[in-house]
């Protein structure tokens, strides 16, 4: 056996079981054959390629082998060794020993509180919207009593960043997303110290730095929910300039000379036609009828499309009789849905709800004008749930409302037999 004098002070110190984070902060992973830590790019690589092999089989390997090596290289320098910076299932919401972070990291332990949390998911996880959104809400629960400056939702390919200081959804607190498969290593480099980094966390760093990214993300989701808006207009009265580019692109490359008022006609007709095709909305809430023109055995014809919910209340052990909601238009039985569950359950089942996203965003959410603008002064189509200041999202087909009312169930875990929804024809 190698004798502990051999080896580098600090690696002694950890060995022999000396905890002082003076000693142990920045040892880093030492690379096989050499008592020279591994760099963050080092690491980074050798997880990239273990994650290609899929060699992280579940969420206890992400934890000790992704995520706990990278808290402890030199470059974010978390002491993993001591239980009062770097604390496991750590529990947020006093009395409450069920519900706990994966990790929670205490830049300065005497403190007693956290200053970022990281959920663990296995490997893959993450590619799934459903699993996401049930993650948001656990974030969304261990906040209810104290938020922290930096959450993190990983499973070791997919890092998510939340800024939790903010109202909203808490999909809307995404701040950044990077993917250690995909995004280049600098990008990583860049902002794993800046967002987990010890000393970045430590001195104060990370909020304003996370707030930033939050802005700029929302920044930029605005300019494309805006961009369908501003490319009809600039197609319908397009400028004098972008008529003669488009007229130099036609004489450089096709050698022909176009006169103005053509290319503004064609500008014009692409805004009326193809574009229409392209614009949710032009999209109208499909749930209304089926096309007369498309038959049925037997020489009949289809009839409008609507959606039954049956709630059997016995089910959640509410002793209440079986509800069955059917009314003329899908939209119409998703409100009713959402009102009757809310009137046996409360208000706060629509809280829990409104962090469970859909295809066009959160399912329910107090503020549609935010949630569910897709352009300027357009809007996603929704319906106000009575009495609770909610609306739902509406703005689906009958078969995409009975999948999210599927993947609803499965993501607030209601027993088997409670919810029971499908799309019937007139």
């Amino acid at each position: 056996m190698r004798s502990l004098r051999r080896l580098p002070v600090e690696l002694r110190d950890r060995l022999a079981g000396k905890s002082d984070s003076t000693k142990t902060r920045g040892v880093g992973i030492i690379s096989a054959g050499s008592n020279m830590p591994l760099s963050l790019k080092e690491l980074l690589n050798r997880i990239r390629q273990n994650l290609g092999d899929h060699a992280y089989p579940n969420e206890r390997s992400v934890v000790s082998r992704v995520v706990m090596v990278l808290l402890e290289t030199e470059t974010l320098a978390w002491d993993i060794h001591n239980p009062r910076q770097v604390i496991e299932e750590f529990s947020p919401i006093p009395n409450q020993i069920g519900k706990k972070v994966d990790l929670a990291l205490c830049a300065i332990p005497q403190a007693r509180k956290a200053d970022v949390y990281i959920e663990v998911k296995a490997h893959g996880v993450l590619k799934r919207q459903e699993a996401i959104s049930e993650a948001e809400a656990q974030l969304g629960e261990y906040e209810s009593y104290y938020r922290v400056t930096l959450a993190v939702l990983t499973d070791g390919e997919i890092w998510r960043f939340y800024y939790p200081l903010v109202d909203g959804t808490y999909a809307d607190r995404l701040a950044l997303s990077l993917n250690l498969l995909n995004d280049s290593l600098a990008s990583i480099e860049e902002y794993f110290p800046k967002l987990m980094g010890f000393q970045a966390v430590s001195r104060g760093e990370v909020a304003p730095l996370i707030r930033d990214l939050h802005q700029k993300r929302h920044e930029v989701e605005q300019i494309k929910a805006d961009f369908p808006a501003v490319l009809r207009k600039l197609l319908a009265e397009p400028t004098e300039g972008l008529v003669q580019e488009i007229v130099q692109a036609y004489v450089r490359d096709l050698h022909v000379t176009p006169d103005g008022d053509t290319i503004r006609q064609l500008l014009k007709s692409s805004e009326s036609d193809q574009w229409q095709s392209q614009d949710p909305s032009f999209e109208e809430d499909k749930e209304q009828e089926v096309s007369e023109e498309e038959p049925l055995g037997g020489g009949m014809r289809a009839g409008r499309s609507r959606i039954r919910i049956t709630l059997s209340w016995i089910a959640m052990g509410q002793n209440n009789p079986t509800k069955v909601i059917c009314e003329r238009k899908a939209s119409d039985s998703l409100r009713v849905f959402m009102e009757s569950v809310a009137g046996i359950l409360g208000r706060e089942i629509l809280e829990k709800i409104s962090t469970f996203r859909v295809h066009r965003g959160p399912f329910v959410t107090k503020t549609p004008k935010v949630h569910y603008r897709y352009s300027n002064n357009r809007f996603f189509q929704s319906q106000p749930i009575a009495n609770t200041g909610f609306y739902v999202l509406t703005h689906s087909q009958s078969s995409q409302k009975v999948a999210d009312l599927e993947n609803l169930s499965r993501f607030l875990r209601w027993p088997a037999g409670f919810l029971n929804v499908e799309q019937v024809m007139d």
